[in-house]
């Protein structure tokens, strides 16, 4: 793996970070009903996606934040 990338993990925004979907349907389990979910296809269940950066970019990304911080 190279050594000059760095992860950047955000909640999915499919599953708001829960990892599963409702798919509409339901089932009763114990007298209750449970709505039927499916494991979330974006972020493979996780709810979180990673981000590989550059070093690179992540320092002009962080110049252009503190650029924008400056001028608001």
């Amino acid at each position: 793996m190279n050594k000059n990338l760095i992860a950047l993990k955000t909640t999915c925004p499919e599953c708001d970070g829960h990892g599963s979907k409702e798919t509409g349907s339901t089932f009763t389990l114990c007298g209750r009903i449970h709505p039927q979910l499916e494991r979330c296809t974006n972020c493979d269940g996780s709810g979180v996606l990673v981000d590989w950066v550059d070093v690179r970019q992540l320092f002009t990304l962080l110049n252009t934040l503190k650029i924008e911080e400056q001028y608001q």
